[in-house]
């Protein structure tokens, strides 16, 4: 039984199937990123706020056949460009990267539909607008 889209491509690449009417067959598939996510594996579970763009949620990623995580979904309300997804996604890539223990994570990013989801870990327990504030001082050598 396929189960989702990507079974679906699998099951045309690997039986050399045409997907469309004209024949096309897919003689190798790209993987996407692991922070890409699919609107399928997100399960919106309780409404947290309102944020500038959209609303907040907590909710599940469901990031294997048996595994799941809790997390902080963000909602973009609206439609955004071409453009607007491509300035989103260099900022996911570079916010992947930014791991420290005092600052909360990015796990992705769901776009191939609408409302584009952010996905971040789930701060346990704390209100974000009530958490202390640190500031460092730099000293330049």
């Amino acid at each position: 039984m396929i189960e989702n889209h990507v079974g679906l491509i699998e099951y045309h690449r690997r039986n050399k199937i045409a997907f469309d009417e004209d024949g096309t067959i897919i003689k190798r598939a790209i993987k996407r990123a692991d922070w890409q996510l699919n609107h399928e594996q997100i399960v919106k579970t309780k409404k947290l706020g309102d944020g500038a763009f959209g609303d907040v949620y907590k909710g599940i990623l469901r990031t294997g056949l048996m595994e799941s995580r809790e997390v902080a979904i963000k909602t973009i309300i609206g439609s955004i460009s071409s453009e607007e997804n491509e300035k989103l996604f260099r900022e996911a890539m570079l916010m992947r990267r930014l791991v420290h223990p005092n600052v909360v994570m990015l796990i992705g990013v769901a776009s191939n539909e609408e409302p584009v989801m952010i996905v971040m870990e789930f701060a346990q327990g704390t209100n974000l607008c009530n958490a202390p504030i640190y500031s460092l001082e730099l000293q330049s050598c």
